[in-house]
């Protein structure tokens, strides 16, 4: 088979060499062009198809040259020639459709103003003469369009003449060629468009009438664009509707399923939005699956639905067990879900696997502290690289210690850490909790003010040295102005609510201190400390106000 072919190729050459003989002919030429085009050498290309123009013209070589052309920079010349094509061959739907074609790449080529004018005066005299080459290009479109689909009423010839006629506002004109296409040639799916047009013209009513016609008929985009307009007039719950039809009929849809997650979250139903999220995932490519996990974990995450993060984040890790950040990330929604054990198990895949990712052997000891497993913690954070040693690295350290308990050795690491680190608030906040804790309240104040010096903005220093004069019962304007500012930071704080309350509770001011603890209570009721606070306050209040 393959001699014979080879045989063919062969004799087609003799052939054409033995026309050349007596002049080249226009089979000849023609192969001679199309094998230069193919090649990618337009210009010679270009030139003999002329040559063969000269000889033997048709409607299918004046489209090849034109479009030659076009590929080789000069959409004006294209279209000029197509132009010429159409007047010597006025029967031809496929020169006319083609020129139309091009009028509109002209009409696009118009549209851009060269933005590097230098006054605004000449800026808007070059807009206004794009509009105006625009507008003359796409007249001409239109034309050309209405030609093709006069003489071959074809779907592709009228969509053409319906966007043209859009393009230039016609929007009549465009809503007639599409009824055309629904009552003469049976497409139904573009209701849809013309329902637009009508929406265009401000006859929003009819236009969404239509596109419902396109959703009786089972169209999905239909479904899609009736959600979106629902959107656009704050039907939440209408374009969730049609979005749940829209997956009767395909249930799997990327689009669907990530348009009513959005739908949800924005909501605030993050149950219904991780759900919908995982469905698109299930159903893209990998990369984009992973991607979208992350995201869903990650939403979870941040409205503290620790269970529904970690499934999500571990799904993703089951697919790529190559990523560090999926063991951290996996790993830290289960430690903040409660379950420390398998919180351990995570971190500690991830550790054999990248034994000198610092962040997966800080977690580790975290979790094992929660587990009361303070010796293997500080085994596990100690073989951080001393470069990797930052102010996480000697609270969790101090903490395993604190948990042992050992005290000395903890304070030891608080200083060894405010020595490598001296800017960290965060320490000092330890290191003053565990003098609050020893009653060495001289020594915890020290530390609060060396924090507020590093960080006067810091909410929880500011909180922790007031309440502490509160308690201690001195310097309580002082007090005052600290929580007063820890409020202003942080106004909805149930913690710094309480300080405060107390505060007043301490400068006798028992009204002030109830309603105060009140609003505590009412952002989390089940702190026993602000039940306590409560019970004193209300002992103090005159016998009408204990309720």
């Amino acid at each position: 088979m393959r001699n014979r072919v080879l045989l063919t190729v062969t004799t087609l050459f003799t052939l054409a060499a033995f026309a050349c003989a007596s002049g080249e002919s226009v089979t000849y030429l023609y192969l001679k062009a199309s094998q230069l085009d193919q090649s990618g050498k337009l210009d010679e290309a270009f030139r003999v198809y002329n040559m063969v123009l000269t000889r033997e013209k048709s409607p299918t070589l004046y489209i090849k040259i034109a479009d030659l052309e076009r590929r080789r920079g000069n959409l004006k010349n294209a279209s000029d020639l197509l132009e010429r094509a159409g007047k010597e061959y006025p029967e031809n739907a496929d020169i006319a459709f083609a020129y139309g074609a091009y009028c509109i790449e002209n009409a696009r080529l118009a549209e851009s103003v060269n933005e590097t004018k230098p006054s605004k005066e000449t800026k808007s005299a070059d807009e206004a003469k794009s509009a105006e080459k625009r507008d003359k290009w796409l007249n001409e479109a239109k034309k050309a369009f209405k030609t093709a689909a006069k003489l071959n009423p074809t779907e592709q010839n009228l969509v053409a003449c319906a966007f043209a006629a859009t393009e230039l506002m016609d929007y009549d004109g465009a809503s007639e060629i599409y009824k055309r296409l629904i009552n003469e040639l049976g497409k139904t799916e573009y209701y849809r468009p013309l329902g637009f047009l009508k929406i265009g013209e401000g006859k929003r009513s009819e236009g969404i009438a239509d596109i419902k016609k396109a959703a009786e008929l089972n169209d999905i985009q239909a479904f899609i664009d009736l959600a979106s307009l629902a959107r656009e007039d704050n039907d939440t719950a209408g374009a969730v509707n049609y979005l749940m039809k829209a997956r009767e009929y395909e249930p799997e849809a990327v689009t669907i399923n990530l348009y009513l997650a959005d739908i949800y979250k924005d909501m605030k139903d993050f149950s219904s939005a991780i759900r919908f999220y995982i469905q698109a995932s299930e159903n893209t490519d990998w990369k984009t699956r992973i991607a979208l996990l992350k995201q869903v974990g990650g939403m979870a995450f941040e409205n503290k639905n620790f269970n529904a993060a970690f499934d999500a984040y571990n799904v993703a890790l089951l697919n790529d067990g190559d990523d560090p950040q999926l063991y951290y990330l996996t790993g830290y929604a289960a430690l903040r879900g409660g379950r420390a054990d398998e919180a351990f198990r995570i971190f500690d895949s991830g550790i054999k696997k990248f034994p000198n990712y610092a962040m997966l052997r800080k977690l580790s000891a975290q979790s094992l502290i929660v587990l009361k497993k303070p010796k293997e913690a500080i085994e596990v954070i100690e073989k951080i690289d001393e470069v990797e040693r930052d102010r996480e690295y000697y609270l969790i350290l101090a903490g395993a210690y604190f948990e042992m308990p050992d005290r000395t050795k903890a304070i030891s690491v608080i200083e060894k850490g405010l020595k490598e680190n001296p800017n960290s608030v965060e320490l000092y906040l330890v290191l003053a909790e565990q003098y609050e804790k020893e009653k060495k309240y001289e020594d915890c104040i020290s530390a609060l003010k060396k924090a507020l010096d590093k960080d006067p903005d810091s909410a929880s220093a500011l909180n922790f040295l007031g309440y502490l004069y509160a308690d201690l019962n001195r310097n309580l304007d002082e007090a005052e102005l600290l929580l007063n500012r820890a409020l202003t930071l942080d106004p909805y704080n149930y913690a710094y609510l309480d300080s405060k309350a107390w505060l007043f509770y301490r400068k006798g001011k028992y009204s002030d201190a109830y309603n105060l603890i009140q609003k505590a209570i009412e952002i989390n009721a089940d702190d026993p400390e602000l039940l306590e606070h409560l019970k004193l306050i209300k002992k103090k209040l005159p016998s009408g106000k204990k309720k």
